[in-house]
């Protein structure tokens, strides 16, 4: 399913509608709310529209949907990002995919832990894609990625991108599958190009579109 937007702005406004809807509907059903996010500069405009939803957020749980396997004070941290657009200002918990950035074994067994709540329940996820057709910290030609891809795994693994910084970890297809609302934010006309091309070309983004709603916008 696609949803068309004229501007970025536009696109932002449903985008944050439909995640607080099923932010609120989650609270009212179950007690909280378990969100799963991603970084990048693209949803930075969206979350600070969020932040400033009348939501209960102490009853939200937000994780990663990926991470890039560098301290939290690193540039390219995107747990930084989401804490300061939307823990800061609203309180909600943010789960850390990468407690402990020494040893990657070591933290991908403490998320399999910390990130409990999303094993059990994922209310919305909310999905990138990048220019190669990776989504998440899934990547085309990494033998992590594919194994995981073609599996039927559910919890976390550590990945290898192509470009710095090359360690990563990333939610399971399957994991990522169980949430009740999958979507992707979609920027340009390139991305909609790749994105069209993804089942013939058998890109990572591909094995979620059976469940994913688009948001696309040209510009």
């Amino acid at each position: 399913m696609k949803k068309e937007f004229n501007t970025k702005n536009l696109l932002e406004d449903q985008l944050a509608a439909d995640i607080i809807s099923a932010i609120k509907s989650a609270i009212e059903q179950f007690g909280d709310a378990r969100i799963l996010l991603s970084g990048g500069s693209t949803p930075i405009g969206l979350y600070a529209k969020l932040a400033e939803a009348p939501i209960d957020w102490k009853k939200v749980i937000i994780g990663l949907v990926d991470e890039r396997f560098v301290p939290i004070d690193h540039p390219s941290n995107n747990e930084k990002m989401i804490r300061t657009q939307l823990g800061d200002k609203t309180g909600a918990t943010i789960l850390s995919m990468v407690p402990d950035s020494s040893n990657r074994l070591n933290n991908l067994s403490l998320v399999d832990e910390n990130y409990a709540p999303f094993k059990e329940r994922i209310d919305f996820c909310l999905l990138g894609m990048g220019e190669d057709g990776h989504t998440a910290s899934l990547f085309p030609n990494d033998p992590n990625s594919e194994e995981n891809l073609n599996n039927d795994f559910i919890g976390f693994v550590n990945t290898q991108a192509p470009v710095e910084p090359t360690n990563r970890i990333s939610c399971s297809k399957e994991l990522l599958l169980k949430s009740t609302h999958l979507a992707v934010m979609l920027i340009g006309e390139n991305k909609l190009t790749v994105f069209n091309q993804s089942k013939e070309a058998k890109y990572p983004i591909s094995y979620f579109t059976s469940k994913l709603v688009v948001y696309y916008t040209e510009k």
